[in-house]
C-alpha cells in the first residue's frame, strides 16, 4: 500500500513540476534541478498550439447523408455526395477517387471550396460500374482554418446490384480454405 501511495506522490509531483514555468529556476541562477526535486526526463518546447495538430480529431467535416448509394450494373447514375463542415471561414480542398471497378463519368475529382456559415457543400457525380458488388468513393478532405491544416478521410458506399450477404454474417464455413500458419515469437531484452 505504501508503495502505491509513494508512486502516486511522485507522479503528482512530476505533473506539478512540469506544469510550472522555468522562470523560478533561472531566477535562482541555475537551470539544474536541486537534489530535492525529482528529475524531469524531457520537457516540451512551447509552440503555437493553435497551429499545431497532434492527430485526432481531424477536420470537422462529415457526409451529409451517411447512406448506401444504389446503382444498377452497367447503368450510369447521378449521385450527389454532400458534405457538411463546421467552419465559417477558411478553405476546404476535396479529392475523390474510387475503388477498382467504379468509374466517375462526370464530375470533378478535385474541388476547392471557400468555407462559409452555411456549411453544406455538394459534390455532384455520375458513376458507373459494370459488375455487381460493393464499391467506395474515397473522399480526402483538407481544411485550412486560421493557418492550421486538418484532414479527414471519408468513404461513401456504392452498392451495384443486389446486396450479397457476407459468409461471416451467415456463420457458414462453405468456401473457407484453411491455410497453414507458423508463428514465431521474438522477445527483445
Amino acid at each position: 500500500m505504501f508503495q502505491k501511495v509513494q508512486g502516486l506522490f511522485w507522479l503528482l509531483t512530476l505533473f506539478v513540476v512540469s506544469g510550472c514555468s522555468n522562470e523560478v529556476a533561472t531566477k535562482a541562477g541555475s537551470d539544474l534541478p536541486s537534489a530535492a526535486e525529482p528529475p524531469v526526463i524531457a520537457q516540451e518546447k512551447s509552440t503555437d498550439h493553435h497551429k499545431t495538430h497532434r492527430g485526432k480529431p481531424g477536420a470537422e467535416v462529415s457526409l451529409r447523408e451517411n447512406r448506401v448509394h444504389r446503382l444498377e450494373p452497367g447503368v450510369a447514375a447521378d449521385v450527389d455526395l454532400g458534405l457538411s463542415a463546421s467552419y465559417n471561414q477558411g478553405e476546404m480542398t476535396v479529392t475523390l477517387n474510387t475503388s477498382e471497378g467504379l468509374f466517375i463519368l462526370e464530375g470533378a475529382t478535385h474541388y476547392a471550396f471557400p468555407l462559409r456559415d452555411n456549411g453544406d457543400y455538394s459534390l455532384p457525380l455520375r458513376l458507373m460500374a459494370a459488375e455487381p458488388g460493393r464499391y467506395y468513393v474515397r473522399i480526402q478532405v483538407v481544411v485550412d482554418y486560421q493557418g492550421r491544416q486538418t484532414t479527414r478521410a471519408l468513404s461513401a458506399i456504392v452498392q451495384v446490384g443486389p446486396d450479397t450477404e457476407s459468409r461471416q454474417k451467415t456463420g457458414t464455413s462453405e468456401g473457407v480454405i484453411p491455410l497453414p500458419a507458423q508463428e514465431t515469437v521474438i522477445q527483445q531484452p
